[in-house]
């Protein structure tokens, strides 16, 4: 990114500099968002530094976002305590930080939220929620593909269940055109990822 490759794919280094397809096939946003950081380390030659901000932001980013869906439905102490539960679930924060290093799954833990609050907004016909719901699910597709596979039944029915008697089918409508959008938007990784697999051992 930094050498002015707007979508790096090619990692060139990787591999004794025979280079990796890594970016065509493994969802770039942890990684993407992570690169933002590297004037702020003029001298972190590894990234580790970097990784390890980042990690932190994206569990710091997983609860505020937590915070923001769930203070829909509960009071802002329950909010607040749903929150900090959210952020130090042993899988998340164990097993995906420490355990594992799972980068792109801990990021992907920040998107969840995201996606459920704006499906909140949309059921409640709240403006840009549409958009804000297309933006967050690509960005989930384009942070880790098996969470996105998991998670996806979750805001079709929780717009069945959670929208007006009269408005079920119509929001349902939306949350799913919404997702459609957002697939859309997250094509410049997901059509090569799908179409190229063949070329690889995966």
């Amino acid at each position: 990114l930094w050498a002015g490759i707007f979508y790096p794919r090619w990692l060139p280094d990787l591999n004794g500099g025979l280079g990796s397809p890594t970016f065509f096939y493994y969802p770039p946003v942890g990684f993407f968002l992570t690169s933002l950081l590297k004037p702020f380390f003029p001298n972190d030659i590894s990234g580790a530094q970097q990784v390890g901000v980042s990690a932190s932001a994206a569990v710091i980013a997983s609860g505020i976002f937590a915070y923001l869906w769930i203070k829909n439905l509960v009071n802002t102490r329950s909010a607040v305590i749903f929150a900090i539960l959210y952020m130090i679930t042993p899988y998340h924060l164990v097993s995906d930080l420490y355990i594992r290093s799972s980068f792109a799954e801990l990021w992907a833990f920040v998107w969840l939220p995201l996606i459920l609050y704006f499906t909140h907004n949309v059921i409640n016909n709240r403006r840009w929620s549409f958009v804000g719901l297309a933006i967050s699910y690509s960005l989930l597709i384009m942070t880790h593909l098996p969470t996105t596979l998991i998670f996806s039944i979750l805001p079709l029915a929780y717009a069945a269940v959670e929208a007006a008697a009269g408005q079920k089918l119509r929001r349902l409508i939306i949350v799913s055109c919404a997702m459609f959008v957002g697939i859309g938007l997250s094509g410049i990784y997901l059509f090569p990822a799908m179409t190229t697999q063949s070329s690889v051992f995966i």
